[in-house]
């Protein structure tokens, strides 16, 4: 789971697909285009406001190889870093996994997996509790991530689908904390259970010329059940609001400056969003500018 924002958003928060994953897999993108080009190439960074302020910074490399005009694969390796509320901190994300199929030229069949490269317990240093799950690097959770994409002309269509195969070691709860502490009014994630996403999309390209081309689009992310936490207790817990929709609205600048090199900047905004999110991937804005290279 990337846009320039489309409205006022000071008060509502933004699902940060791109964390999650499956909206920046490769052939679901808002700027996924059909070439006769073998290699891609991108890099690329993104910046987003996430609940009680904290600051989030994704750095991204990915590399997909069209083996025949049907089947593709490729990678896409992240690294993430917050900061909020005095205190940061950083490291190594996912790694995704995409396999894809194109039986026609205007349709991209995906399945593959998002690897992570830690368990979403990363600890204050001081105590024995694990951070809230807005400053984890990583959801913790191996999933399985399966999508169909459609472009024709202009016209972006996509769905995708998120499963996690297991759940995090995650260890915060708030009430480690006295009332009022700065860091007791995370939502607690102890042996934190996620579920699943369903992701839609629609957008459309607009050419503006030869080289620069605008892209508007929605994104409707489905949170298919509530979330749930195991309390100091032992009892496993729902988290209330943690299901249902967040609709973003999107926008991507893109700006190809010959046949094998483009630069895309991109963000998005809340329409809609879930009451609770406990994952951290809530965002009150997202930001994007990345360099694409085909060969």
């Amino acid at each position: 789971m990337i846009f320039l924002a489309l409205v006022s958003a000071e008060r509502s928060m933004a699902q940060g697909c791109s964390d999650a994953g499956i909206c920046t897999f490769h052939g679901l993108k808002a700027d996924n285009e059909h070439t006769k080009l073998l290699n891609t190439f991108r890099a690329g960074v993104n910046n987003g406001k996430g609940d009680n302020e904290i600051n989030i910074w994704s750095t991204y490399f990915e590399y997909h190889r069209e083996f025949s005009k049907e089947f593709g694969a490729g990678a896409r390796f992240n690294y993430l870093s917050e900061s909020g509320s005095s205190l940061d901190n950083s490291g190594f994300s996912d790694i995704l996994i995409n396999l894809d199929y194109s039986p026609v030229p205007e349709v991209d069949i995906v399945a593959g997996v998002k690897i992570p490269l830690n368990d979403a317990n990363e600890k204050f240093d001081s105590l024995d509790v694990g951070l809230p799950m807005g400053y984890q690097t990583s959801l913790g959770t191996f999933d399985l991530l399966l999508g169909i994409g459609y472009t024709y002309k202009g016209l972006k269509l996509g769905a995708g689908y998120q499963q996690p195969l297991n759940q995090n070691k995650n260890t915060y709860l708030s009430t480690d904390f006295p009332p009022g502490a700065p860091f007791g009014q995370f939502q607690s994630t102890n042996e934190f259970e996620r579920s699943a996403d369903l992701m839609l999309r629609a957008a459309y390209e607009i050419p503006v010329s030869k080289q620069f081309f605008v892209t508007p689009g929605l994104l409707p992310i489905l949170h298919l059940g509530n979330d749930k936490y195991t309390d100091s207790s032992g009892a496993v817990l729902e988290i209330d609001g943690s299901s249902g929709l967040t609709l973003n609205a999107n926008l991507i600048l893109e700006y190809r400056i010959n046949p094998n090199n483009a630069v895309v900047f991109g963000g998005s905004a809340p329409l809609v969003t879930r009451d609770s999110r406990p994952d951290g991937m809530g965002r009150k804005y997202l930001f994007n500018l990345d360099y694409k290279i085909m060969f």
